[in-house]
């Protein structure tokens, strides 16, 4: 749930990877695990105008671990979480517009 939208300056609705924060699987499963962290996350995450960004492996593999599976759903419809590209869509989409060197969208929701 993204409880706050980033906006570039022209208005028009953006995630900029300045604002995304990104944690390994197994810290991500830790922090699934222990719920009493996650009102402190929460705070820390508005505080400082962050989402924490997810890849679909990464979903994959916490929803496969029957163990956590609820707990993974509750985490990412409580705490703001994106999901985002991977590193091979993100270099097809850089060699298909030619702009090597622009800023990346990590976002794949609205797909840019």
């Amino acid at each position: 749930m993204i409880s706050h939208i980033f906006k570039n300056k022209s208005g028009k609705n953006i995630l900029d990877s300045e604002n995304v924060i990104y944690f390994d699987t197994n810290i991500i499963s830790e922090v699934v695990i222990h719920e009493e962290s996650w009102k402190n996350i929460i705070q820390f995450l508005g505080k400082n105008s962050l989402v924490i960004g997810i890849t679909d492996a990464q979903l994959i593999e916490l929803y496969d671990a029957s163990t956590v599976r609820k707990k993974v759903a509750r985490f990412i419809s409580t705490i703001d979480c994106i999901l985002i590209k991977s590193w091979d869509e993100i270099i097809y989409e850089k060699q298909y517009q030619g702009k090597w060197f622009d800023r990346v969208s990590l976002n794949i929701l609205p797909y840019q």
